[in-house]
């Protein structure tokens, strides 16, 4: 068999089935889905459903935590280290002094993340893990 004689018998053979038929269920199972995650708390949804100030609150707060790490926290801290401790106030002040901006996002980022995390995992402790 040639590759178009094998061409035309697949399109012959599929255009002979009939079209699946989606079970009388789906739709309303998929509306009530919808709905139902629509209902939930501003917590348990999406970052883009949380209030505004919040989501500012969060950038400010993990903006504040990245600047205590790399500027404030490296120079209050005079003690006698160990070398990793060392290395990690070295790698803070070169982050300060050049180059921040490219670690300093990220970190940022997984600070917010961060909290954001221990805000819904409050939230869930103080509903007491129950489904709304």
């Amino acid at each position: 068999m040639t590759e178009k004689a094998l061409e035309a018998w697949a399109v012959r053979a599929l255009g002979a089935l009939d079209s699946p038929k989606a079970p009388d269920t789906l739709l309303p199972g998929l509306l009530e889905h919808l709905r139902s995650r629509q209902r939930q708390p501003w917590h348990r949804r999406s970052w883009h459903y949380w209030p505004r100030g919040l989501k500012w609150a969060f950038g400010l707060l993990g903006a504040a935590t990245v600047g205590f790490v790399a500027f404030a926290w490296p120079s209050s801290v005079q003690i006698a280290r160990p070398a990793i401790v060392e290395a990690a106030l070295l790698s803070m002040r070169v982050l300060a002094e050049g180059g921040g901006l490219y670690v300093a996002l990220p970190v940022g980022l997984m600070t917010l993340t961060s909290a954001l995390l221990v805000l819904a995992i409050a939230q869930l402790m103080e509903d007491g893990g129950t489904q709304t």
